[in-house]
């Protein structure tokens, strides 16, 4: 009995291990959230970068490729997420806490950057 109910339990924790989010519940995510309240609605992240110099690739990965697409389509949506990269990488700069979180959404990579405890940046998909 003590096996059958360790088996179960250890199927149980991989199936939560291995949650897909759904694009509607990535939608409630909103900046200015605490990270506890983004864990309450979507969860631990599936990867939780802490180096401030891996951020900052990121956020330049980010911002370049921004600014290609943004080129080619004017979107004011995507401008306003290139301004709240910058001011990411304005905070790494400072004293405050920053912290990334990544999340798979619908198989893609998603991310929450929090400064200081709150979430700052959310990479939303830009509407064609």
């Amino acid at each position: 009995m003590k096996k059958f109910l360790l088996l179960i339990g250890s199927m149980l924790l991989l199936v939560g291990c291995s949650k897909s989010i759904s694009k509607d519940d990535w939608s409630q995510i909103v900046p200015g959230m605490s990270k506890a309240a983004v864990e309450d609605v979507i969860g631990k992240p599936k990867e939780e970068i802490s180096d401030e110099s891996q951020i900052k690739d990121d956020a330049d990965a980010f911002i370049s490729d921004s600014k290609e697409l943004s080129s080619i389509k004017s979107d004011n949506a995507l401008d306003a997420k290139i301004s709240a990269m910058e001011g990411v990488k304005s905070a790494l700069e400072t004293d405050l806490d920053v912290l990334e979180y990544i999340y798979s959404v619908d198989k893609n990579d998603r991310q929450v950057i929090f400064v200081d405890d709150e979430a700052y940046f959310v990479n939303y998909e830009i509407s064609e």
